[in-house]
């Protein structure tokens, strides 16, 4: 059966953290550039599209090969305005012109390091599971949080209630953390619960050298030494 799948690339402008962190040359390259290239290589995503607020993002998008069918409102380009109400606005947009999709995929273009292949094993897992969300996941490597404390009035305090703060690595259970690579599920599913992920979620775990998820001046550094050696 064929189903109608639709990538999303939410891309706003006003980021604070890195400016234009979204058009910032990676590489020589915008950043989104890398997310776009690999939404198009993927074998299953019907269509996919840039939601931005921002005309020069739109038009770099362009530039790559996306489409933007429409610039997204101000009201849903704001420090706190949330991607699910971002997905939802390109689903009844998309609806108004008389498409309706089975799927979505939400591809940060703050995760360049995904690939094509990851994209299509994670809407294979969302279809032949017939669950409703898929999420990718990394392991949180010498982040444990065994080795996690909070402080208090100058006292640590462990986060978790445990003696295991010393023990190597290896030996400690295993914990992850969302990458940011895939956040896919059913129309259905969102548009019934608002969430990016919930209901029956599986989950698809990544490897932590394919995996690097920007969002300060560091992470661009790194990102552009994994790059440049591959």
């Amino acid at each position: 059966m064929n189903y109608n799948i639709l990538g999303i690339i939410p891309a706003r402008g006003g980021s604070k953290g890195v400016i234009d962190k979204n058009i910032k040359l990676l590489n020589s390259k915008p950043l989104i550039s890398f997310t776009i290239e690999s939404a198009k290589k993927a074998k299953l995503i019907t269509k996919t599209i840039v939601s931005t607020d921002s005309s020069r993002i739109a038009d770099i998008a362009k530039e790559y090969g996306c489409e933007v069918p429409f610039i997204r409102p101000k009201e849903l380009a704001t420090d706190s305005s949330l991607t699910v109400d971002v997905v939802i606005h390109c689903l009844n947009k998309m609806k108004s012109e008389g498409i309706n999709y089975d799927y979505v995929v939400v591809l940060q273009p703050t995760t360049p390091l995904r690939t094509p292949k990851l994209i299509d094993e994670s809407i294979n897992l969302l279809i032949d599971s017939g669950c409703d969300s898929v999420v990718s996941f990394v392991d949180v490597g010498a982040n444990h949080p065994f080795r996690m404390y909070t402080i208090i009035d100058g006292s640590p305090i462990p986060l978790l209630n445990h003696n295991n703060d010393m023990t190597p690595r290896q030996e400690l259970p295993k914990f992850y953390i969302r990458s940011g690579d895939i956040y896919a599920f059913t129309t259905d599913f969102i548009i019934k619960n608002r969430q990016l992920m919930g209901g029956d979620c599986r989950s698809i775990i990544v490897d932590s050298n394919n995996s690097i998820n920007i969002d300060n001046e560091n992470d661009f550094l790194l990102a552009n030494l994994v790059i440049s050696k591959r």
